[in-house]
């Protein structure tokens, strides 16, 4: 083996420096088997009550090798409905919904993993902490019963090493594990707390081997927290409310620590191998790149908020289709009867395909970033609109007046409309781009050079 930054993270990794990464796909094989690539560290929070604005919040950014995500809808006939984003990995390994990357229920309780890394032994047969989720949904109706659940697998089966975060309608809790170790923490009322694979409730610190990523970004999800909470710094409490806009600006935040390592502020090498990273700092920001200065790590976005009168119905999913930063927003409630194909995980993966092209070209031709990031701006600004005067108000009255098979269609026609014009509009700025990129390649015959275009086409309104 080649001694590269790279191979000396994945050697770390084999002798179980950093242990397990985080846990989205099914990482049932030996330690040996658990590849830097197969996952990455995932970064988010709960906010509930007053912080929340009256609504509570669970957030996760997805970090990963793996791309492909689809929605997937179960409806048991012993437990309860869920709605869960899994990987294409996920489907062939657990069966289709049977492992979530993050999801949520007909009570309006929504769960999600992250990663940790442990010194326990590993269990022989753990259970993936993504199937023990979505399990818990289906078989939990609240979010204290939720980390009961997850608690009596870890003991019974052992759980690979990390940690869960559950709201409800009423309140968020966490549970942190490793092999058959466990605690919990809650109920959290008017209250935040932030979430970067590092153990914080006492009695499972003694069982993390992590750290040199953790605790860097555990404080900056903290301080990106506070900055939306509070109207200064020093944290005074005259707690201003967190809403789904400002969510959507953490999940983009690309803001890098500073002095990540050993005070060296370009630094990111050999040398910030595991217990030299000074203060268990971490250069990489909430929305996240590969260590060793590749880019893209960040994979996808996830942010939950439960609807306290109409949990089974209105209780949504806000899902990225991509990296949050080049891809939208589209909301996912959980009383949609069924999914369009191009998101659905018992279909091709059509939209995670189409996303994964217009990420691609964007890598390629950096210069138009601005220009998808403006059109998804104009697209959110659209979509936050018909949220509230089209989908939210009518739903309700529909359900007011016993009308439920009403508020089911509509909910499923904005859902195929919002997905119709995200692969319609991610088509168009393919196009483009590879159109305009080709131009620039053709001998010169006399043309001034083919910039980005405004695309006033792309982000004008629809009616």
């Amino acid at each position: 083996m080649t001694f590269s930054p790279m191979n000396l993270h994945r050697f770390a990794l084999r002798l179980g420096v950093l242990g397990v990464l985080c846990p989205m796909l099914a990482l049932a094989a030996t330690d040996n088997d658990v590849e830097l690539d197969s996952e990455g560290e995932c970064t988010g929070y709960v906010v509930t009550g007053e912080a929340g604005g009256g609504e509570n919040f669970l957030h996760k950014n997805r970090d990963s090798s793996s791309w492909r995500e689809g929605v997937a809808l179960l409806t048991p006939e012993r437990g309860l409905k869920v709605l869960v984003v899994q990987t294409d990995t996920g489907v062939k390994k657990h069966g289709y919904g049977m492992n979530a990357v993050s999801g949520i229920n007909a009570k309006g309780m929504a769960a999600a993993t992250f990663a940790g890394t442990t010194s326990e032994p590993r269990p022989k047969e753990p259970w993936d902490p993504s199937a023990a989720c979505s399990y818990a949904l289906q078989h939990t109706a609240s979010a204290e019963n939720y980390v009961k659940k997850f608690a009596s697998i870890v003991t019974e089966h052992g759980v690979i090493a990390g940690m869960s975060a559950v709201v409800s309608p009423t309140e968020g809790w966490k549970i942190e594990y490793a092999g058959h170790q466990s605690a919990v923490e809650g109920p959290y009322l008017d209250d935040f707390s932030p979430i970067a694979n590092a153990y914080t409730i006492t009695t499972m610190k003694p069982y993390d081997a992590g750290g040199w990523s953790r605790h860097g970004r555990l404080r900056k999800c903290r301080e990106l927290l506070e900055r939306g909470l509070y109207p200064n710094t020093q944290g005074e409490p005259w707690l201003r409310s967190w809403d789904i806009v400002k969510a959507f600006d953490f999940a983009r935040n690309e803001e890098a620590l500073e002095n990540p390592i050993s005070g060296e502020p370009g630094t990111f090498g050999p040398s910030a191998l595991p217990g030299t990273v000074a203060g268990g700092s971490d250069p990489r920001p909430v929305c996240d790149s590969l260590p060793w200065g590749r880019s893209g790590r960040c994979v996808s976005a996830h942010i939950a908020v439960p609807d306290a009168k109409y949990p089974a119905h209105l209780s949504v999913l806000w899902w990225s289709l991509d990296r949050p930063t080049i891809a939208p927003f589209i909301p996912l409630f959980i009383g949609v009867t069924e999914l369009p194909e191009a998101i659905d995980a018992k279909a091709d993966f059509a939209a995670a395909d189409r996303f994964q092209e217009l990420r691609q070209l964007l890598s390629e031709h950096p210069d138009y970033v601005p220009l998808v990031r403006e059109v998804w701006q104009a697209f959110e600004t659209r979509q936050h609109r018909r949220v509230m005067d089209e989908v939210r108000a009518p739903v309700r009255a529909h359900l007011a007046g016993g009308r439920k098979a009403e508020a089911e269609t509509l909910l499923n026609a904005f859902l195929a409309a919002q997905v119709d014009e995200v692969m319609e509009t991610a088509q168009k700025l393919i196009m483009k781009i590879q159109a305009e990129t080709a131009a620039k390649l053709l001998p010169a015959l006399g043309n001034e050079p083919v910039e980005p275009s405004q695309g006033s086409e792309l982000v004008s309104e629809k009616p």
